[in-house]
Protein backbone atom coordinates (compact mmCIF):
# COMPACT_ATOMS: atom_id res chain seq x y z
CA UNK A 1 0.00 0.00 0.00
CA UNK A 2 1.60 3.29 -1.08
CA UNK A 3 0.21 5.12 1.92
CA UNK A 4 1.44 2.78 4.64
CA UNK A 5 3.73 4.41 7.11
CA UNK A 6 2.38 7.88 6.26
CA UNK A 7 0.74 9.60 9.15
CA UNK A 8 -2.24 11.60 8.20
CA UNK A 9 -2.24 15.12 9.54
CA UNK A 10 -5.60 16.58 10.38
CA UNK A 11 -6.64 19.38 8.04
CA UNK A 12 -6.61 22.80 9.64
CA UNK A 13 -10.09 23.87 10.64
CA UNK A 14 -11.13 27.37 9.64
CA UNK A 15 -11.47 29.78 12.55
CA UNK A 16 -15.04 30.34 13.60
CA UNK A 17 -16.55 33.33 11.85
CA UNK A 18 -16.60 36.49 13.93
CA UNK A 19 -20.11 37.36 14.99
CA UNK A 20 -21.69 39.99 12.80
CA UNK A 21 -22.83 43.02 14.76
CA UNK A 22 -25.24 45.28 12.98
CA UNK A 23 -25.31 48.80 14.32
CA UNK A 24 -28.60 50.59 13.80
CA UNK A 25 -28.34 53.88 12.01
CA UNK A 26 -29.37 56.75 14.21
CA UNK A 27 -30.81 59.74 12.44
CA UNK A 28 -29.96 62.94 14.31
CA UNK A 29 -31.58 66.12 13.19
CA UNK A 30 -29.43 69.21 13.45
CA UNK A 31 -31.15 72.30 14.82
CA UNK A 32 -32.34 74.55 12.03
CA UNK A 33 -29.78 77.05 10.79
CA UNK A 34 -31.08 80.57 10.50
CA UNK A 35 -29.42 82.35 7.59
CA UNK A 36 -28.21 85.83 8.32
CA UNK A 37 -28.70 87.12 4.81
CA UNK A 38 -31.11 86.07 2.11
CA UNK A 39 -31.53 87.81 -1.20
CA UNK A 40 -35.02 86.40 -1.78
CA UNK A 41 -37.97 88.79 -1.68
CA UNK A 42 -39.39 88.56 1.84
CA UNK A 43 -42.48 90.64 1.23
CA UNK A 44 -45.30 91.44 3.60
CA UNK A 45 -46.95 88.03 3.12
CA UNK A 46 -44.21 86.54 5.36
CA UNK A 47 -45.13 88.76 8.34
CA UNK A 48 -47.37 87.00 10.89
CA UNK A 49 -50.77 88.34 11.90
CA UNK A 50 -49.24 90.27 14.83
CA UNK A 51 -47.38 92.54 12.41
CA UNK A 52 -43.90 93.97 12.46
CA UNK A 53 -41.51 93.16 15.36
CA UNK A 54 -39.47 96.33 14.83
CA UNK A 55 -38.95 98.16 18.11
CA UNK A 56 -37.70 97.82 21.67
CA UNK A 57 -38.27 94.57 23.57
CA UNK A 58 -37.66 93.30 27.08
CA UNK A 59 -36.68 89.59 27.05
CA UNK A 60 -36.84 87.09 29.92
CA UNK A 61 -35.29 83.63 29.80
CA UNK A 62 -35.64 81.05 32.59
CA UNK A 63 -33.02 78.29 32.71
CA UNK A 64 -34.72 74.91 33.17
CA UNK A 65 -32.16 72.49 31.75
CA UNK A 66 -28.39 72.92 31.80
CA UNK A 67 -25.15 71.00 32.11
CA UNK A 68 -24.03 73.43 34.85
CA UNK A 69 -26.07 73.17 38.05
CA UNK A 70 -25.25 76.79 38.99
CA UNK A 71 -27.37 78.04 36.04
CA UNK A 72 -30.51 76.00 36.91
CA UNK A 73 -33.44 78.27 37.80
CA UNK A 74 -31.59 81.42 36.70
CA UNK A 75 -33.69 84.22 35.17
CA UNK A 76 -31.91 86.32 32.54
CA UNK A 77 -33.21 89.70 31.39
CA UNK A 78 -32.28 91.55 28.19
CA UNK A 79 -33.22 94.82 26.50
CA UNK A 80 -33.00 94.63 22.71
CA UNK A 81 -33.97 96.66 19.69
CA UNK A 82 -35.18 94.61 16.72
CA UNK A 83 -35.40 95.77 13.11
CA UNK A 84 -37.55 93.85 10.63
CA UNK A 85 -37.24 94.02 6.85
CA UNK A 86 -39.80 91.67 5.27
CA UNK A 87 -39.23 88.41 7.11
CA UNK A 88 -35.60 89.19 8.04
CA UNK A 89 -34.84 90.44 11.54
CA UNK A 90 -31.68 91.94 13.02
CA UNK A 91 -31.08 93.50 16.38
CA UNK A 92 -28.82 94.26 19.29
CA UNK A 93 -29.03 95.01 22.96
CA UNK A 94 -27.65 94.15 26.38
CA UNK A 95 -28.19 91.74 29.25
CA UNK A 96 -29.62 93.84 32.05
CA UNK A 97 -30.37 91.39 34.87
CA UNK A 98 -29.77 87.98 36.40
CA UNK A 99 -32.46 86.87 38.86
CA UNK A 100 -33.63 90.49 39.08
CA UNK A 101 -30.21 91.90 40.01
CA UNK A 102 -28.43 94.23 37.60
CA UNK A 103 -26.10 92.36 35.25
CA UNK A 104 -22.81 93.46 33.74
CA UNK A 105 -24.59 94.86 30.65
CA UNK A 106 -23.22 92.17 28.35
CA UNK A 107 -23.82 92.97 24.65
CA UNK A 108 -26.04 90.68 22.58
CA UNK A 109 -26.50 90.67 18.79
CA UNK A 110 -29.43 89.01 17.04
CA UNK A 111 -30.30 87.90 13.51
CA UNK A 112 -33.02 85.71 12.09
CA UNK A 113 -36.35 85.66 10.39
CA UNK A 114 -40.06 85.03 10.44
CA UNK A 115 -40.73 81.37 9.59
CA UNK A 116 -44.43 80.83 9.05
CA UNK A 117 -46.04 81.94 12.30
CA UNK A 118 -42.78 81.77 14.29
CA UNK A 119 -39.98 84.21 14.99
CA UNK A 120 -36.65 82.30 14.91
CA UNK A 121 -33.57 84.25 15.95
CA UNK A 122 -29.94 83.34 16.57
CA UNK A 123 -28.02 85.36 19.12
CA UNK A 124 -24.44 85.93 20.24
CA UNK A 125 -23.73 87.16 23.75
CA UNK A 126 -20.25 88.68 24.14
CA UNK A 127 -19.30 88.23 27.81
CA UNK A 128 -16.11 89.45 29.47
CA UNK A 129 -14.66 85.93 29.69
CA UNK A 130 -16.55 83.97 27.03
CA UNK A 131 -18.82 84.28 24.04
CA UNK A 132 -21.99 82.21 23.88
CA UNK A 133 -24.57 81.76 21.16
CA UNK A 134 -27.97 80.22 20.81
CA UNK A 135 -31.49 80.43 19.47
CA UNK A 136 -34.80 82.04 20.39
CA UNK A 137 -37.98 80.40 19.00
CA UNK A 138 -41.11 82.45 19.64
CA UNK A 139 -44.70 82.79 18.51
CA UNK A 140 -45.93 86.34 18.11
CA UNK A 141 -49.13 87.23 19.99
CA UNK A 142 -52.12 88.20 17.79
CA UNK A 143 -51.90 91.83 18.94
CA UNK A 144 -48.12 91.97 18.28
CA UNK A 145 -47.18 93.05 21.81
CA UNK A 146 -45.52 89.87 23.10
CA UNK A 147 -43.51 86.84 22.06
CA UNK A 148 -43.54 83.47 23.83
CA UNK A 149 -41.49 80.35 23.23
CA UNK A 150 -38.12 78.94 24.19
CA UNK A 151 -34.40 79.59 24.06
CA UNK A 152 -31.29 77.43 23.78
CA UNK A 153 -27.70 78.50 24.48
CA UNK A 154 -24.40 76.71 23.99
CA UNK A 155 -23.33 78.04 27.42
CA UNK A 156 -23.54 74.72 29.34
CA UNK A 157 -26.23 73.46 26.94
CA UNK A 158 -28.79 75.73 28.62
CA UNK A 159 -32.45 76.00 27.64
CA UNK A 160 -35.89 76.89 28.91
CA UNK A 161 -38.90 79.13 28.33
CA UNK A 162 -38.42 82.58 26.86
CA UNK A 163 -40.71 85.55 26.48
CA UNK A 164 -40.49 89.09 25.22
CA UNK A 165 -42.71 92.13 25.56
CA UNK A 166 -42.65 95.44 23.74
CA UNK A 167 -41.44 98.37 25.80
CA UNK A 168 -42.15 102.05 25.13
Amino acid sequence: DPFSGVTAKPLPQPAPAAPVVVQPEVAVEDPPVVPEEDSADDGPAAVPAGGDVTGDWELTNRVVSTDYEGFRGLYLGYRVTLRQNGSRITGSGIKVSENGSPASRTPITISGRIEGSSVVLTFTEQGATRTSSGTFRWRLSPDGTSLRGSFWSDAANTNGPSSARRVP
